[in-house]
């Protein structure tokens, strides 16, 4: 019986196929079906989370905004200490440099003030041969000619002006904080000023005086020679083209302004000029180096 069985089990392996097919697709498809309801479930854990979250304590926000504030507060000192660094450093380069321009000026001014003393010589040499009218001999129309030149030779003078420019037009003031400094600059500059009116003023004084000296004195006389101060030679057949008192008078007159004008106002305010100077080159050194 085992065997007959067997034999009709292999005549008909179709049907036994059949026979077991259904057992097996309806195991298999009810674990696909588990499988992918387990899935569904699992997604929609996934997708659908708690939405109600505790809120945070007061603490923690406070801490939050703390911590940004300090951020931010430590930044700005951090700039504010770079800048004034940066200011600091500037501002004493400002005044070094200021300094060097003050060294120039008192250099400036002194010799200003040596060819001022030569001018008052001169001034008073040709206004003593004038007055005494010694225009007749050789040798005191030589001297008249001479003294043409050392009285009314000219002069200018201009105070370095490189540094206080930036200062002016840069703002750079506001970067120095020495007030005894600040105070002294402006000082200067103010001196500086009136100094400059004082110079202009005297310098047409002797524009004028130098005028009449055209009708008095004859250029022809003079020497391309000099001696060892650098006095020009006068021909010996040198004369005045005139006499005439009330023009001579009038250019002793002159003299005399022009004279007076820079042994007052402007030798005084050269000298004064000179001790600001050094005055404040000294607080710069004290202050900045």
């Amino acid at each position: 019986m085992a065997v007959n069985t067997e034999e009709e089990n292999l005549n008909n392996p179709i049907e036994n196929q059949q026979e077991n097919t259904p057992d097996k697709i309806t195991s298999t498809s009810d674990t696909e079906t588990i499988n992918q309801n387990q899935e569904t479930e699992n997604m929609e854990v996934h997708h659908h989370p708690n939405l109600h979250h505790k809120p945070k304590p007061w603490k923690e926000y406070f801490l939050e905004f703390l911590m940004i504030f300090l951020a931010v507060t430590l930044g700005f000192f951090a700039e504010n200490i770079r800048e004034h660094f940066i200011d600091t450093k500037k501002g004493k380069e400002y005044a070094i440099s200021l300094k060097e321009d003050l060294l120039k000026d008192t250099l400036i001014i002194q010799k200003t003030i040596w060819t001022l003393n030569r001018d008052i010589a001169g001034c008073d040499s040709l206004n003593g041969y004038l007055q005494n009218e010694r225009t007749k001999t050789v040798r005191d129309l030589q001297k008249l000619y001479q003294y043409n030149l050392s009285a009314l030779g000219g002069f200018s003078f201009s105070l370095t002006d490189r540094t206080s420019s930036q200062l002016k037009n840069s703002g750079g003031m506001r970067l120095l904080t020495n007030k005894e400094v600040i105070d002294g600059i402006l000082d200067y500059w103010e001196s500086a000023s009136i100094l400059n009116g004082i110079q202009t003023a005297t310098s047409t004084l002797r524009q004028q005086a130098r005028e009449k000296t055209y009708l008095i004195f004859d250029n022809q006389y003079y020497s391309d020679k000099s001696d060892s101060l650098g006095t020009r030679d006068v021909a010996t057949n040198s004369r005045l083209m005139t006499d005439n008192y009330i023009q001579l008078a009038e250019l002793r007159n002159r003299l005399n302004h022009f004279k007076n004008t820079i042994k007052g106002p402007l030798l005084k305010g050269l000298i004064n000029q000179k001790m600001q100077a050094i005055k404040l080159i000294q607080l710069i050194k004290t202050d900045y180096e």
